[in-house]
């Protein structure tokens, strides 16, 4: 796969693959046994700012691409596919739909929380 990548998009795997790689996976085993993933993890995603990989900076977010998007899903899941899943609802679906569908005011009140983590 790595072929086709453009050169930003080769860069941006080694940087999410050395954050998957220093702050989720010595963790995930430890979070499994504990049945932690989702308020610690989801943290750690957030505060890299993959939450808000398709949000456009105007709420909080880093403009991303969805080859972006594909590579981080990628990346964390070879962590572990519960991570994966735990990206994908609110930096994906949950994120994409109100940036799609809601009001302005929707998109502050939720969208901008949701890439900060907060919710």
């Amino acid at each position: 796969m790595d072929s086709l990548l453009t050169e930003n998009e080769l860069s941006f795997k080694k940087d999410v693959r050395a954050f998957v790689n220093t702050e989720l996976m010595p963790h995930v085993e430890e979070w499994e046994r504990r049945n932690k993933y989702a308020r610690e993890a989801a943290k750690k995603i957030a505060d890299y700012g993959l939450f808000g990989l398709l949000v456009p900076a105007e709420y909080g977010g880093l403009g991303g691409t969805v080859m972006e998007y594909l590579i981080a899903s990628i990346e964390i899941a070879r962590a572990s596919v519960s991570l994966a899943s735990i990206f994908g609802a609110p930096a994906g679906i949950f994120t994409d739909a109100l940036l799609k569908y809601g009001t302005d005011e929707q998109k502050k009140r939720y969208v901008t929380p949701v890439v900060a983590g907060e919710k």
